[in-house]
């Protein structure tokens, strides 16, 4: 597939594909806000555990004018009742959240899965002469896998460690102002390196991507056509086929992992070299006696929690990076424009529903991120519900197939047949017989010419209803799977 077209302004491309992706979870919006909020409140007990140990050690050590909490002065009994307490509500409520995400993410990719695959199927024969079979496999199941993984894990880890990091350091900045500037000063240098970095693990992982999904289409072909490549014998070319398309990808993909390892390391040494930093600095305010062992303890802690979630960024990060690509390869499939079918009972694909919103009616002509969304149907000039008589006539038809429009396979054809009447085609292979079929069943459109079916253009009628007029007994037999009685009612 082709990339899609880079813009200048990348940051808000990001946010236009993180707001599309967001758009999969419009039906189960509800229980995704409920476990967010649940996340955010098991945080927040999670948060008091430093504060509570601060508490703790105080008042072991008996100093004087310890703050009150909950309007009693702290003992070692009651401080560790709390920290329990904290504990056990905060174990529910994540366990809560996270099978929420899990539930929610599994059934908002189950239904994108679905359309995906709708919206496929509904694209028109010239897409399919473009595109290959395991790539778009490939698109169907490793895309919308990494689609998942960020709606299970991405987002609650994000909502988790930027609610570490943002209580971490307000509390630090309450605990000793004085420390926490030392801290401040020091983290962004590690911020600003891993954005650098998370550009560059992202354009890799995207190219990676291309390269595993050329190597799924080389298995899919090959399967596929077994019987040919035993024909011919042609094992040992395949195996090599496959085996040049696995080197093309480690070629993209060991460098994709160097820098992943570049930026996680990059992270934890800026971090940690920053931690060591704000200890020294807090070791000297101990022994002049402006911190408590009780405050300093607390605020190791928190630098503790601030660089857990830190370090767990570039996690974040990379997998955000991988998740972009998926989504761009996915949205380039949902832009495609589908046959122009027309509602029909078993015809028409799920459709006049947003491929955006699953489960929800939307415009067919909705716009998220300059992206198109739902399956496009427009108004067909002439339809017909009824039978055709099966007058067929060609004028002048000339035709070159997308994927070769330097050769011409039918070059100003002209032939009729009457109601009722045999024709067979005959000729070598390549000379246009298959062709013929497929512009009489529109599978492509003539690039001069006109085809006519009962006196009128084949255009003018619905697709669907026009396709239901014809029989067609393949040269090839291929069965899907299921019975034999499955297979002869097809259709």
């Amino acid at each position: 597939m082709s990339d899609t077209p880079a813009t200048p302004a990348r940051k808000p491309e990001t946010l236009r594909e993180l707001g599309y992706l967001f758009t999969f979870l419009r039906p189960y919006r509800f229980a995704f806000r409920g476990a967010a909020a649940a996340s955010l409140v098991s945080m927040a007990f999670g948060a008091t555990f430093p504060l509570l140990l601060r508490y703790l050690i105080d008042a072991a050590l008996m100093v004087e004018d310890r703050p009150l909490l909950l309007g009693h002065v702290p003992t070692v009994d009651g401080v560790a009742m709390l920290l329990v307490a904290t504990l056990v509500i905060q174990a529910a409520l994540t366990f809560f959240s996270s099978q929420t995400f899990n539930r929610v993410g599994e059934r908002a990719v189950v239904d994108v899965r679905n359309q995906l695959f709708s919206r496929i199927v509904a694209l028109p024969m010239n897409f399919f002469s473009t595109h290959r079979v395991g790539e778009l496999t490939s698109r169907l199941s490793s895309d919308l896998a990494q689609i998942q993984e960020m709606f299970a894990f991405l987002v609650p880890q994000t909502i988790r460690q930027t609610m570490l990091a943002l209580t971490g350091v307000t509390a630090m900045v309450w605990t000793s102002p004085q420390l926490a500037g030392v801290m401040l000063i020091s983290v962004p240098p590690v911020v600003l390196g891993a954005l650098f970095f998370g550009k560059r693990v992202r354009k890799a992982s995207k190219e990676a991507q291309d390269r595993l999904a050329e190597a799924a289409t080389i298995v899919e072909e090959t399967l596929h056509n077994i019987a040919s490549v035993k024909a011919y014998t042609n094992e040992q070319f395949e195996s090599r086929r496959y085996g040049s398309a696995l080197d093309r990808f480690m070629a993209v993909v060991i460098p994709a992992a160097r820098l992943r390892a570049g930026l996680i390391a990059f992270i934890i040494a800026g971090f940690f070299s920053s931690i060591i930093l704000v200890m020294w600095w807090g070791a000297r305010l101990l022994q002049a006696g402006k911190l408590t062992h009780g405050q300093l303890t607390q605020f190791t802690i928190y630098t503790f929690f601030i660089g857990g979630a830190v370090a767990s960024f570039a996690d974040i990060f990379s997998t955000l990076n991988r998740t972009l690509g998926a989504s761009e390869r996915v949205r380039e499939l949902f832009r495609e424009d589908p046959e122009l079918l027309a509602d029909s009972s078993h015809h028409a694909p799920r459709d006049e529903r947003s491929a955006l919103d699953p489960g929800t009616a939307s415009n067919a002509h909705e716009s998220v991120g300059g992206a198109r969304t739902g399956l496009v149907t427009r108004s067909v000039t002439a339809t017909i519900a009824t039978r055709l008589t099966g007058e067929v006539r060609m004028d002048a038809v000339k035709f070159r197939y997308p994927s070769r429009p330097d050769l011409p396979v039918l070059d100003g054809l002209t032939l009729s047949a009457a109601p009722g009447e045999q024709i067979a085609l005959v000729g070598p292979s390549g000379a246009g017989k298959s062709t013929i079929a497929a512009l009489l069943l529109r599978f492509y459109e003539p690039q001069e010419g006109a085809v006519l079916l009962d006196g009128r253009a084949a255009a003018g009628y619905d697709l669907a209803h026009l396709r239901e007029n014809f029989a067609i007994v393949p040269q090839e037999v291929l069965l899907f799977g299921g019975t034999v009685r499955e297979n002869i009612a097809y259709g």
